[in-house]
């Protein structure tokens, strides 16, 4: 039996614990383990080595990924490049790989359009977004729907709060606010769970998951009714920076901006800048997809040239959460990620006269905490509506419970009866 490792996609903290516990527990059942150099690149260039125990022995300490990763995208359509990564996977029996949404569906487009005969992949969920949760998993009463925490996602959101928690020195000197752009445009998780942790006044969200009817008219309740956290209003937002700073007497604001959150309004509100000269500036930004900085920029136009200055700072952690040590929790789920990679693929080759719909197929390996070790296992096309429609994005968390903590309160209050 042989085995392949590769690690797709951006780098997740916590993937070397997924290659550390898969390659040992591999070996240990007498197969021969090797390891994709660089992602897509090595399975593509078929660039592979063979991995034994001490290869793995000091790696889950640390951020990135030992195999090495890239950033290369297989488009769809690319038959060139899917031939190819079909091709090398063809010649193992097991494949373990980690990744995200993304990486799943172009293993599903291969899967779904060349024969694979018995090769069997495992994908081990390994994204800083999360998008792998399901946003109504607590309310559901089917308990075969897809819930899979990432490897990854919990070391994101603990390197931005350490990076939110060193600005706040700087805020007391002078009304400060902090628009904070942070990882976020497949999943709401990140940004639910950061703002929380460090107490933002306000959360913006991707558009994926969508709220509900039911679920935006409670955060209008709460916020009020021209605000919507899937876009931003720089009329309505700059209303609340001055009504906030009035009442409150707040020493700064913090406001969590996913990255790649759309602009409803870019609205000038006067300002020293010309009309003419703000847009010009704002034109000539390229690409315009940095739309943090946008919104940034048209705050500072409005505040500047006050004789009580509202100071706007836009602070990038995108990038800090990508890397570095992980965290305790990201080192344990990859490790028990690994080895139900494992596992779950001795158990199918070991049940002799059962028909299963995971040999020779994608699989989607599901794990939803430390706390208890048990995993499920999902054939590709139990996954496949995910990304597909109109949907493309589909993880995350339900907003509801994070935005009364931000806001301080719960829709529709009313106090405690006299006792």
């Amino acid at each position: 039996m042989r085995c392949l490792i590769a690690t797709l996609g951006g780098d997740a903290p916590g993937t070397n614990a997924v290659v550390r516990s898969a390659t040992r527990l591999a070996l240990k059942r007498d197969m021969e383990v090797f390891g994709a150099k660089q992602g897509w690149v090595g399975l593509m260039r078929e660039q592979f080595w063979r991995l034994k125990q001490s290869d793995v022995a000091a790696i889950m300490y640390h951020g990135g990924s030992a195999l090495g990763s890239t950033d290369v995208k297989i488009e769809r359509g690319d038959r060139v490049s899917e031939q190819k990564i079909a091709d090398a996977l063809k010649k193992y029996d097991l494949v373990v790989v980690t990744g995200g949404l993304g990486s799943f569906a172009v293993l599903d487009r291969i899967y779904s359009t060349y024969q694979m005969g018995l090769t069997t992949t495992m994908f081990v969920p390994a994204s800083v977004e999360g998008e792998f949760l399901n946003p109504h998993h607590a309310d559901s009463e089917n308990s075969d729907e897809i819930h899979a925490e990432s490897v990854g996602s919990d070391t994101a959101g603990n390197r931005a709060v350490t990076a939110i928690d060193c600005l706040r020195d700087q805020a007391f000197h002078s009304r400060t606010v902090f628009l904070v752009e942070c990882v976020g445009s497949k999943s709401n998780f990140i940004p639910l769970q950061v703002g929380t942790a460090c107490g933002a006044q306000r959360i913006y969200l991707p558009l994926h998951p969508r709220i509900s009817e039911e679920e935006m008219r409670e955060i209008k309740e709460l916020y009020g009714p021209d605000f919507n956290p899937n876009y931003v209003d720089s009329k309505e937002l700059v209303a609340w920076i001055e009504r906030t700073f009035e009442e409150t007497k707040q020493k700064f604001l913090l406001v969590i901006l996913p990255s790649g959150v759309p602009l409803l309004s870019v609205r000038h509100n006067g300002g020293s800048r010309s009309q003419a000269e703000y847009e010009k500036m704002i034109t000539s930004i390229k690409p315009l997809e940095l739309t943090v900085f946008r919104i940034a920029e048209t705050l500072d136009v409005h505040f500047s040239g006050r004789s009580n200055p509202i100071q706007i700072r836009h602070v990038l952690v995108d990038d800090l959460q990508r890397g570095g040590p992980p965290t305790l929790r990201d080192r344990v789920l990859g490790s028990l990620y690994g080895e139900a990679a494992v596992e779950e693929f001795a158990s199918i080759i070991n049940t002799p006269g059962v028909e299963t719909t995971h040999r020779g197929n994608l699989n989607l390996l599901a794990i939803e905490g430390t706390s208890s070790f048990g995993w499920k296992c999902f054939p590709r096309h139990e996954v496949s509506h995910l990304f597909k429609g109109d949907n493309p994005r589909s993880g995350g968390l339900s907003p509801i419970p994070f935005f009364r903590q931000a806001r301080g309160k719960v829709s529709g209050y009313r106090p405690f009866a006299s006792l």
